[in-house]
């Protein structure tokens, strides 16, 4: 029982990490996108 719940907690941890990333990724993307394309604009 008390293993489940370590292992429950684990992939609770793990999960949210892995969102964090996803979404800091989606974040940066959208702020370098219009920055890339803002430069080829000027260049």
């Amino acid at each position: 029982m008390k293993t489940k719940e370590v292992i429950l907690e684990i992939e609770r941890i793990l999960n949210t990490k892995i969102f964090n990333i996803l979404l800091f990724y989606e974040h940066m993307r959208a702020f370098i996108g219009p920055a890339r394309a803002r430069q080829r604009f000027l260049n």
